[in-house]
């Protein structure tokens, strides 16, 4: 997300609502989120119009033919 001025993030852990992140510098976002153990499905939303999965990360196919991102909560 390098040269981004906004990011989000939604995922299926609640319906997939949008959440800003904060920016730490660079292209690096944070945010906190409480899950329970599980697998969830997950995307960045950035500048508020591509939607992408960041890199280095597990990824499949939704229903749609996208891709999502997998985040595991031991």
């Amino acid at each position: 997300m390098v040269g981004a001025s906004s990011v989000a993030i939604a995922g299926n852990w609640d319906g997939w609502q949008v959440r800003a992140l904060s920016p730490l510098g660079g292209d690096v976002w944070e945010g906190v989120l409480a899950l329970r153990s599980g697998t969830y499905h997950f995307n960045l939303l950035v500048d508020g119009k591509e939607w992408v999965v960041p890199g280095s990360v597990a990824i499949v196919t939704d229903d749609g033919g996208g891709m999502d991102g997998v985040l595991l909560v031991p």
